[in-house]
């Protein structure tokens, strides 16, 4: 089975990084959707909602994804991050499954700094049972060159997968 690259996107940033890798990577990317919806669109009050849910760890309900992950052994899980932390849909996403024999890449996008988003990120999916094959941050899309962005995700998507197939014997390539 191909990649699977799990995301949440808010403005779109995170969902066309995505689908990037998986393009480059002959993988599946399935988006995460909260069940509610309710994050406002402003530009101060998604910041102040968003970094409130994000510091608060909060745990939303996500609609089902349309896709069984539990059959791909490489998946790629990221977002956004909020107030240094990932983002609820993220959270709620590593927080609820169980990883055992899943091998997960762990991305997140920021505009400055992402803290210690992904060490929490990698916590969480281990402490499901997951192993973690790599980690990144990436510049916003928005902010400097997008393309040199796009181009290091995918580098970085590509050479995950190779290290990945050479290290796990019976992987489909």
């Amino acid at each position: 089975m191909p990649p699977l690259f799990v995301y949440y996107s808010l403005e779109g940033n995170c969902r066309r990084l995505s689908r990037r890798m998986a393009d480059a990577v002959g993988g599946d990317a399935v988006e995460l959707i909260p069940v509610r919806d309710d994050m406002p669109r402003g530009a101060v009050l998604k910041y102040v909602r968003g970094g409130k849910d994000a510091l608060t760890k909060k745990i939303i309900e996500l609609t089902p994804l349309p896709i069984n992950f539990r059959e791909r052994r490489l998946i790629f899980v990221g977002g956004p991050v909020w107030a240094w932390n990932m983002t609820p849909a993220v959270r709620s996403f590593l927080s609820e499954n169980d990883w055992n024999g899943i091998s997960l890449a762990l991305f997140a996008m920021c505009r400055n700094s992402a803290g210690g988003t992904l060490k929490a990120m990698a916590a969480l999916a281990r402490e499901r049972g997951g192993e973690v094959v790599g980690m990144r941050v990436f510049t916003d899309l928005r902010r400097g060159d997008a393309g040199r962005t796009e181009k290091r995700a995918v580098d970085w998507a590509v050479e995950t997968k190779k290290v990945w197939e050479a290290a796990s014997p019976g992987a489909v390539k």
